[in-house]
């Protein structure tokens, strides 16, 4: 059985006490995904 992975494009933001939020485009509705298991997954920018 696989996994559903949802993907969203914006930004994190450190907020200097260590602490990170990100901050999802409005515009973007997300991409779904099935990663079957045990498939490698590699995610670059």
């Amino acid at each position: 059985m696989g996994k559903l992975v949802r993907l969203w494009r914006g930004e994190w933001l450190n907020e200097g006490d260590g602490a990170w939020n990100f901050n999802a485009d409005p515009t973007d509705f997300g991409m779904r995904y099935v990663v079957g298991q045990g498939t490698l997954v590699l995610l670059s920018y």
